[in-house]
């Protein structure tokens, strides 16, 4: 579960992957998904560390990972969402 003082990771996560399908250093698309869950863990880990007062402790890491791995999981997985409901919808109208 995603704690709630790190949801809005997940549009932030989602904006990212907007904008690495945009760079053409990422042409191999297979590689997004793996930079955005680096992303997503490192920037976990700064909020649960800093904004969050938690130091740098190993239960800290591993709730940064954790947090950062569901993080990425539910931007994914809503893109993919998003995508079929939308290509579904324009093959049942032809």
């Amino acid at each position: 579960m995603i704690i709630p003082e790190l949801v809005f990771l997940v549009a932030f996560v989602y904006v990212v992957s907007l904008f690495l399908k945009k760079l053409p250093a990422f042409k191999a698309e297979w590689t997004i998904p793996l930079v955005l869950w680096l992303v997503a863990i490192v920037a976990a880990l700064l909020v649960l560390a800093i904004h969050l007062g938690q130091s740098f402790t190993p239960a800290t890491i591993l709730s940064g990972a954790l947090q950062g791995t569901f993080i990425t999981a539910v931007a994914l997985f809503g893109n993919q969402i998003f995508k079929q409901i939308a290509d579904k919808r324009l093959d049942d109208q032809k």
